[in-house]
């Protein structure tokens, strides 16, 4: 039930973009067909199509893969941590509605039915307002800006990268900062992710602990969580400048690991 709530709130937020344009109920019957199908499988991401994972990588730098299922012949369904659900087509291209990108930005028509905003689009880091470049080079001096995009509701996200940051800013359509982002905000959806508390790593059961020293002995811890819908814990690390999102559940197990 959880999972059809969230596919009707974000159906229209997104759609084909392909070599020419589709009709948004064209799009929409496209997506409707993939999440209601009864052949549709899980998917572990880790085995996605390398196109999809790169582009949700470069595209939805902000969160991560959470689930995904294949529905065959017809395409693949997304559920980013953030609450998120993307959409590809069965060719591996993401369904991105081109003639409403952007529209929402400014109050127009970025919203599909379900009051949905859209995902925004990608934004070259020379493009970014100067206020934002400012803010930046202020208060993160040794950092670089290796990513950012735009949101349909006009907010600006950034992935800043430094000797000791890495971390993802949020910024409003006239460059004032907002805050900083960890891969569980609420995406454009609103109030579909599971709510996560920031931890230390002294809370982490002996579990995780052991296996974070096996396994990622040299990595740089930058996040813990720990999820208060199912108890699970969140680690954001970094293993040669690379994120890797590990999961583990309440019991300290290992459940996945995402880039």
């Amino acid at each position: 039930m959880k999972q059809f709530i969230l596919i009707c709130m974000c159906l229209v937020s997104i759609a084909l973009l392909t070599s020419c344009e589709k009709d948004l109920d064209e799009v929409t019957s496209q997506i409707e067909e993939i999440s209601m199908a009864a052949n549709k499988t899980s998917v572990d991401p880790n085995e996605l199509p390398e196109t999809i994972i790169d582009y949700t990588i470069d595209n939805h730098f902000e969160t991560y893969i959470n689930e995904s299922w294949e529905a065959p012949a017809l395409g693949f369904e997304l559920l980013m941590a953030n609450g998120t659900t993307v959409f590809f087509d069965e060719n591996n291209n993401p369904l991105i509605n081109e003639k409403r990108k952007g529209k929402g930005r400014r109050g127009g028509g970025g919203h599909g039915p379900c009051g949905c905003g859209g995902f925004g689009e990608k934004v070259d880091v020379t493009d970014l307002p100067n206020a934002i470049t400012d803010y930046v080079t202020s208060n993160y001096p040794d950092a670089e800006i290796k990513r950012a995009k735009q949101t349909t509701e006009g907010d600006y996200i950034v992935g800043v990268k430094g000797t000791d940051e890495r971390i993802i800013l949020k910024f409003d359509e006239g460059g004032n900062f907002l805050g900083v982002l960890e891969p569980h905000a609420g995406g454009p959806c609103g109030g579909n992710k599971p709510p996560l508390t920031e931890i230390t790593t002294d809370d982490l059961p002996s579990a995780v602990i052991d296996y974070i020293n096996s396994n990622f002995a040299d990595a740089e811890i930058k996040f813990v969580g720990t999820n208060d819908e199912n108890g699970d814990y969140v680690i954001k690390l970094f293993v040669d400048d690379n994120r890797t999102m590990l999961v583990f559940d309440s019991e300290g197990n290992f459940l996945f690991q995402r880039p």
